[in-house]
């Protein structure tokens, strides 16, 4: 006995999204560029980690525009991760 398969049709629907076309409040600067879709997260760094150094870590790899490691805002200490 064959089981017969019905074809689906998915449609696709696509959702405006603010990084695509960002409007006048959230506009950045002549001189800023939006990396959102361009970082990319890492995790499990020493707390001594600081944005230099994560900097010079990935410069091998090619420019790296951006390096920010993130830090609690009460303490200033890192929280262990950042983005590239």
């Amino acid at each position: 006995m064959k089981l017969k398969r019905k074809k689906r049709r998915i449609k696709i629907l696509e959702e405006p999204s603010i990084y695509e076309k960002p409007n006048k409040k959230m506009s950045l600067g002549p001189q800023q560029k939006d990396t959102t879709m361009t970082k990319i997260f890492v995790g499990g760094l020493p707390y001594h980690t600081t944005d230099d150094s994560l900097r010079q870590f990935f410069d091998v790899y090619g420019d790296i525009e951006e390096a920010v490691v993130i830090t609690d805002r009460q303490t200033g200490k890192s929280r262990g991760y950042g983005f590239v």
